[in-house]
């Protein structure tokens, strides 16, 4: 977030930043909807390679034989991996605590965020993850890999963890701390929020698309 900034600052007034905003009377903190007693993992990607959905299944499995902490993981999305993808979490022995809840419509997203205790974006490249904003717009933290869109958005021990494309062990240390320790992914939740009405709320950055617009026009 803090490069991004800078960049912009450092750029001729003939450039225009606009990040994609974020609905934030929408995508907002609704308190009471965790199952009390179990830590909830999510992962909101397209069920392709691109996206490591496979690295975080066997992360969760690693990370089930280190902790007895009741834990169950939700992946919404679609994709050509699917099929694979739940015979790899058969096949891992972890298909009873893993959902694959397919497409879920943009309205419905938000409660299925504020049911999770954190997410997950195991995405091998991205440039930026749309579905961290919406959940550091819920107070929900991230676990993501260390993309360029990851490491602009998380600052890293605050708003979330960014952990080594790669790095599986990392990943599991990560997923082990927010299961026996669900505080700290709270600690974390209360700090997300800020930094999406600062850079990312909806309205701001239609203003200044339109404002980017109003200036090619003229050019």
């Amino acid at each position: 977030m803090q490069k991004a900034m800078a960049l912009i600052k450092n750029k001729p007034k003939e450039y225009f930043v606009v990040a994609p905003g974020i609905d934030l009377y929408k995508f907002d903190i609704k308190e009471g909807m965790r199952e009390e007693g179990v830590v909830t993992f999510g992962c909101i990607k397209a069920l392709e390679e691109v996206s490591g959905i496979d690295v975080l299944l066997d992360a969760y499995k690693e990370m089930k034989g280190q902790t007895e902490a009741k834990t169950k993981l939700i992946i919404i999305g679609e994709g050509s991996k699917e099929n694979e993808l739940r015979h790899q979490a058969a096949k891992l022995g972890i298909e009873s605590e893993v959902e694959f809840k397919g497409y879920v419509p943009n309205d419905k997203l938000p409660d299925e965020i504020n049911r999770m205790n954190a997410l997950v974006n195991p995405s091998r490249y991205e440039m930026l993850g749309v579905p961290t904003l919406e959940g550091m717009a819920c107070g929900v933290p991230t676990i993501a890999t260390d993309t360029d869109g990851s490491s602009e958005i998380i600052l890293n021990g605050v708003t979330g963890y960014t952990v080594k494309n790669g790095n599986l062990s990392a990943l599991v240390y990560r997923l082990k701390e927010f299961a026996e320790y669900p505080q700290n992914a709270a600690k974390m939740g209360t700090k997300t929020r800020g930094d999406i009405e600062d850079y990312f709320e909806i309205n701001a950055c239609t203003d200044k698309y339109i404002k980017a617009l109003e200036f090619a026009s003229k050019k």
